[in-house]
């Protein structure tokens, strides 16, 4: 399957995009969702290692790029708020010694960054 090209430039890091253009925490579980081929059902009910991870990462990319609170993602993902920190503590463990999670944090990322330029060209239209 072919890797269609963003819309962020490649030298440009989607964190520093967010913290002028913040993704919505639908768009971060959208992207997510995406990449993992799961629906958002799927995530939500699914508790296997994979929807596990799509969740953890929802927490963590929410959490890094302040859109929401941990009540916040938990209530949409239809947790706890300690199964919500718990996730974003476990990425930002193993995104220090897993080189493919954060290739896949990357990608992801810029899917959200895909999402809200869509979105803001939209609603400049």
């Amino acid at each position: 399957m072919a890797e269609r090209q963003s819309l962020l430039p490649d030298d440009f890091s989607p964190r520093k995009f967010f913290s002028v253009t913040p993704p919505t925490l639908d768009e971060i579980i959208k992207a997510t969702c995406s990449y993992y081929l799961l629906t958002f059902d799927e995530l939500v009910l699914r508790t296997d290692r994979a929807a596990s991870l799509a969740r953890n990462l929802v927490s963590y990319q929410a959490r890094t790029y302040g859109v929401a609170s941990f009540d916040t993602i938990a209530k949409r993902l239809c947790r706890s708020r300690i199964a919500a920190l718990t996730g974003d503590s476990k990425i930002t463990g193993r995104l220090t010694v897993e080189e493919r999670l954060r290739d896949d944090v990357d990608i992801i990322a810029r899917h959200i960054a895909d999402m809200v330029i869509e979105r803001t060209q939209h609603g400049a239209a």
